[in-house]
């Protein structure tokens, strides 16, 4: 299986990270460069200050997702490059054998945000299993993509039109272009990136995307400031975990109703075991 790294001429660091991650099993990959900001607005392309990063990023993916679906490969897996791969990676980045039947986009990433899965497996790989998505996930960093939903998927979406990140276009099913897409998600992931595995204070790759939109000029937006602004705002800000953790049951709930005939069950996608140093 091919296997492609989405890396700015700008971050050699990047790249050479990658590289070690890849080199610790005698695996390769094809660098794919990917969009600047400052190349779009050279086109004329004029971003909106508070989505720069993410458009550019979304740029990058859907440019690589073109390439792979005027290829001959019938899956490819992509990587951003500041992931971190856990010890048993390469089980699955050789051959396709794992894959389930005519899936279309398979996730090798943790995000450490909450997942909805049917229970049953799709696969089992060793001592993995693929669980089929039953509602939008974030996190677009190492993904399998199969060829013909790469070409379908990117042949008329505009970033700037759709205004969303690459991830939410991805694994989100309004977006998909055919809405029986077949998404899956590896669990244990494999792959996860450095800023959700790792505090901030001992990450060795800041956020391209955060620079990108300082360099911009970004300013917060001054309604999400007003909204946790005075007593109000502050009883906003100490309640939001449990706003949150209730709006995560009720769409569980929600998702049942839907799939009543479905054995279904939510978690953060764990990570699997890494001993290497970073």
């Amino acid at each position: 299986m091919k296997r492609y790294v989405i890396n700015l001429a700008a971050r050699p660091d990047r790249l050479a990270h990658m590289e070690r991650e890849f080199g610790r099993f005698g695996l390769t990959f094809e660098r794919f460069e990917a969009v600047d900001w400052r190349a779009l607005e050279a086109r004329g392309i004029h971003l909106p200050r508070n989505a720069i990063g993410h458009i550019a990023c979304s740029y990058s993916h859907l440019d690589l997702l073109r390439r792979i679906g005027a290829g001959d490969d019938p899956y490819v897996a992509i990587f951003e490059d500041d992931v971190l791969l856990s010890d048993d990676a390469a089980a699955f980045l050789g051959d396709t054998d794992w894959i389930p039947p005519g899936a279309d986009l398979v996730k090798l990433e943790t995000y450490a945000t909450m997942g909805y899965f049917r229970r049953r497996p799709a696969s089992t790989h060793a001592g993995h299993t693929t669980h089929e998505f039953l509602h939008k996930h974030t996190g677009s960093a190492a993904y399998i993509v199969a060829r013909d939903f790469a070409a379908d998927f990117a042949r008329d979406l505009d970033p700037m039109t759709a205004r969303h990140k690459i991830d939410e276009l991805l694994f989100s099913p309004r977006c998909w272009p055919n809405p029986a897409a077949k998404v899956y998600q590896l669990r244990p992931a494999i792959a996860v990136q450095e800023m959700v595995l790792l505090p901030e204070a001992e990450r060795q790759m800041p956020s391209d995307i955060g620079t990108f939109t300082k360099e911009f000029g970004w300013r917060p937006d001054p309604r999400q400031q007003k909204k946790y602004a005075g007593p109000i705002g502050r009883l906003r800000m100490a309640t939001k975990g449990f706003r949150d953790w209730l709006k995560m049951r009720m769409r569980f709930v929600r998702l049942a109703g839907r799939y009543a005939t479905v054995a279904m069950f939510m978690e953060l996608v764990p990570f699997g075991t890494r001993t290497a140093p970073r």
